[in-house]
């Protein structure tokens, strides 16, 4: 049997994980549209693509697999209605994010905006992020409040046996940096669509961090947007946005830290997240496994470990593996330009950032608190 495959061109190792499974087709991602898959049995999609019945209906494909964790781009209810099969790369991309909003606060901390010691995180959704990100935290001496009415209870009781204390929505908004890590949902006992709206925003405390690595429509962005021009000492980290990949240029520019939806770019994720799709999808085929993705060898260098310098939590040298104080002013630029190609520009250019476990520190004049750090967030000491 010859399975017909129609995927996003800007998957990773595409040709490494499905060539074999079948007969392949690649086309952009914001482009993929219903007379593409006239001929297709399977779809591999990203974020860009969204399936749903228009997209689908009439077309002879029975199988659907994102490479995203997120899935609101995907219309899951049709898709079980109409019996095709679905699978996500759910956690894949767990570790670049939390290494993210790691590097973030570190910047912040050492531009004094913050300080760990004594301002809590809250963290809203302990899911496959939200829990790494806890527990990272926790290890770096952080406090940390979790909000997640979804969550079961065995996940929650080994959370709270590590030390995350588990609170009410508005216990956690009232952290000093809170971190977004839900899915976008629009109906159920908890939407997140604008779950950061216009009154949530105006009842934050002076000198609120928010942090958005979920979806940007968790957060109503002309409200965000207003709020920041009044002053209101918002300090905003921002990686995604309403209306991808035309931001508003507004709300980029106001942004402490803006990023074009990159928190979770890596190699090793993106090559994880394909191996997941092409493994369900020889699964639901009956297919030969795919073999592991030969991945480019994870060897990101050797960082001084002087950068370090007097921070607390090294920003020096995590900005050498993610600057994303450049990064900003370069979003910042783009965003100008209306045209959604600089988005995705800017992430194709992105997407062979290594984690931190792929870079060595030289951290022989390091003092023993330092050492700690780097090695909590996973790089090797030289």
């Amino acid at each position: 049997m010859t399975v017909r495959i129609v995927a996003d061109q800007d998957i990773a190792a595409l040709d490494s994980a499905f060539g074999k499974l079948g007969e392949l087709t690649l086309r952009p991602g914001r482009s993929i549209c219903r007379a593409d898959l006239m001929q297709a049995d399977a779809l591999v999609v990203r974020s860009t693509t969204s399936v749903n019945k228009d997209l689908l209906q009439g077309t002879p494909v029975r199988f659907v697999a994102t490479a995203t964790s997120g899935t609101d781009h995907v219309d899951r209810l049709y898709l079980q209605r109409a019996g095709i099969g679905f699978a996500d790369a759910a956690g894949c991309n767990a570790n670049a994010v939390v290494e993210y909003v790691v590097t973030a606060l570190s910047l912040l901390e050492r531009d004094r905006v913050v300080d760990l010691k004594t301002s809590p995180v809250g963290i809203i959704g302990a899911g496959q992020v939200g829990s790494r990100l806890a527990v990272r935290l926790l290890q770096l001496g952080a406090v940390v409040r979790a909000h997640d009415p979804l969550l079961d209870s065995s996940s929650q009781l080994e959370l709270q046996n590590r030390g995350v204390s588990f609170c009410d929505l508005q216990t956690a908004l009232s952290c000093p940096v809170i971190s977004l890590h839900v899915p976008l949902t629009r109906s159920g006992d908890y939407p997140t669509w604008h779950l950061l709206n216009a009154g949530r925003l105006q009842g934050l405390s002076p000198g609120t961090v928010v942090i958005n690595t979920s979806r940007g429509d968790v957060v109503d962005g002309v409200a965000l947007r207003k709020c920041l021009k009044q002053g209101s000492r918002i300090t905003a980290v921002l990686d995604v946005w309403e209306n991808e990949p035309r931001p508003d240029p507004a709300l980029v520019s106001l942004a402490t830290i803006a990023t074009p939806h990159i928190a979770g770019y890596s190699q090793k994720a993106k090559f994880n997240a394909t191996l997941r799709t092409a493994t369900a999808l020889a699964e639901y085929f009956s297919l030969e496994r795919p073999e592991a993705i030969s991945l480019a060898r994870q060897d990101g260098g050797r960082i001084d470990g002087a950068l370090a310098g007097n921070d607390r939590f090294c920003a020096g040298v995590l900005s050498q593996v993610l600057d994303l104080p450049t990064l900003t002013r370069s979003f910042q630029f783009s965003a100008a330009v209306s045209d959604g190609r600089v988005f995705d520009d800017m992430r194709r250019q992105l997407a062979s950032r290594q984690e931190f476990g792929a870079w060595q520190v030289v951290a022989a004049d390091l003092d023993q608190d330092r050492k700690a750090v780097l090695e909590i967030l996973g790089f090797q000491l030289a």
